[in-house]
């Protein structure tokens, strides 16, 4: 991955070429080097533009008005999303979640992250890149805590608000596994049925449930899969 993102810095995008020279090089099967090309945002097998600008497409971004935004930026530019303008200068993409969801609708234009995006914004940000062509020069204020700060100089609000029982709670680490480990595993699955608690997938499924079925399944050997996209809500 590492060579793969330096050569889409180099050369705006990942060559067929340097496909077969990583693989020989590195002993990777060329099929898994073209999966990581196609699958990351990041990446691309064709050429992108001098600036990408990537809008988040998460369901929190849509429900702030990410259609809205989208729609201005390709007017804006007059291309539509996957496209480069003419002059190379700018392309449009989309991208999953880049864990902004309460600062939605946000974008990554390069490596600048932007917030709070509007339709009004996403024109005076084509404006500017036409302008100077510069994605840092997007950012006129700064982010609260260390966002100021010349080595970071984002404009990410941290939104921590006040401690409470989850963010900047006074409990130890790991004291909630030595609880979980004084008790009979019949004991946790009751506590997870009881907490109601359900999985944030389409079926919304009850963990406690989940868990029950994995525990009664035949075999010494347990597997649970864990799909650990941050990207729904």
């Amino acid at each position: 991955m590492d060579v793969a993102i330096q050569l889409q810095r180099r050369y705006r995008c990942v060559p067929s070429e340097a496909i077969d020279l990583i693989s020989s090089e590195l002993g990777v099967a060329r099929v898994d080097i073209e999966s990581l090309a196609s699958f990351y945002a990041f990446l691309s097998r064709r050429t992108l533009g001098e600036v990408t600008i990537r809008l988040c497409d998460d369901v929190i971004d849509e429900m702030h008005g990410a259609d809205r935004v989208a729609s201005a930026f390709e007017e804006e530019l007059g291309i539509k999303f996957g496209e480069t303008t003419p002059d190379g200068a700018i392309t449009l993409a989309r991208t999953s979640c880049i864990g902004m969801s309460d600062q939605a609708p946000a974008a990554l234009v390069n490596d600048v992250v932007v917030t709070h995006l509007s339709s009004d914004v996403a024109r005076e940000i084509v404006s500017e890149l036409r302008r100077h062509g510069d994605p840092k020069q997007l950012i006129h204020q700064f982010g609260d805590g260390t966002n100021a700060n010349e080595l970071v100089s984002a404009m990410v609000d941290n939104n921590i608000r006040q401690r409470g029982p989850v963010v900047l709670s006074p409990l130890k680490p790991g004291d909630a596994l030595a609880k979980a480990a004084a008790m009979t595993p019949v004991e946790v699955i009751r506590n997870m049925k009881t907490s109601r608690l359900r999985g944030r997938g389409g079926a919304g499924f009850p963990t406690g449930m989940k868990w029950e079925f994995t525990r009664a399944a035949l075999g010494s050997r347990k597997f649970i899969l864990c799909n650990a996209d941050e990207g729904e809500p």
